[in-house]
């Protein structure tokens, strides 16, 4: 069962889409599961099945996901550490972690490592960012798990990592699984079906073509995919606008810009 905020989340992203494409609701939208909506337009019910989008990404062989919430969790950890240490305010630190970063039980070592070395390097650092790499590391864990740090003195004294910074993934490999996944279950009759995939906007799922829609088109799998599929409809919400697929057309096309502004652009 759906929990509520989740369902909540789902209708916004439904009235968002709908908006963007500038469809009118004869009533209300029936909540539901597989579809999660049914809506009623111009006389005809259509089933509306939300996913977000997961590109299967791995760092060292673990969803790219679950490293970064991990890196959440640090970064949450840090900010209080920092708070009570004096000689860490107005420190900037950027974390190039070797893949992996420290799980929860070594948190406050790992932190202590790194007010450690930030004290016996403050003599060589100033306003530039400075580099320091694995042979500058004395420390277990710093040794462990980072490749590199880079540091500064500033005057708000973040910490970052190079977790955060996302990547360029094609998304249509992973549309290809999204819509043959979805096409496998069984769905509450409707006249149409349409799949709407929502971009969860975290830094390792973002979903960003390039090219537009001609690199979407360009994949030969995600097109027999899309063919053989239960859906008439396909939408993605990308960091580049809403892209839609129409069963009669067989082809993607920007349906909406960036944040649900409308585009004639295709």
């Amino acid at each position: 069962m759906t929990r509520p905020t989740k369902k909540q989340d789902e209708r916004d992203i439904l009235r968002e889409l709908l908006l963007a494409i500038h469809v009118v609701l004869d009533g209300e939208p029936v909540d539901g599961e597989t579809p999660d909506f049914v809506i009623r337009t111009s006389g005809r019910t259509v089933g509306i099945e939300l996913t977000t989008y997961q590109s299967g990404r791995t760092v060292a062989g673990v969803q790219k996901r679950a490293v970064e919430a991990v890196w959440d969790e640090l970064e949450d950890a840090s900010r209080k550490f920092r708070t009570e240490n004096a000689d860490l305010h107005g420190i900037c630190v950027l974390f190039r972690f070797d893949g992996m970063v420290p799980p929860k039980n070594k948190h406050a070592r790992f932190l202590e490592e790194i007010q450690g070395f930030v004290q016996s390097i403050h003599h060589r650092i100033g306003i530039e960012y400075v580099d320091f790499w694995g042979p500058d590391f004395t420390s277990p864990l710093m040794k462990q798990y980072l490749q590199a740090v880079v540091v500064r003195k500033c005057n708000r004294g973040e910490w970052d990592s190079n977790l955060t910074a996302g990547f360029v993934d094609p998304p249509a490999g992973a549309i290809v699984r999204i819509v043959a996944e979805k096409s496998a279950k069984t769905y509450r009759s409707a006249d149409e079906l349409w799949l709407v995939i929502r971009d969860s906007h975290r830094p390792s799922e973002m979903v960003l073509a390039i090219s537009g829609a001609s690199e979407l088109n360009a994949n030969p799998d995600l097109q027999k995919n899309l063919a053989a599929g239960l859906f008439s409809r396909v939408y993605a919400f990308t960091a580049m606008g809403l892209f839609g697929w129409d069963r009669s057309g067989g082809t993607w096309k920007l349906s909406a810009g960036q944040y649900g502004h409308s585009s004639a652009a295709e």
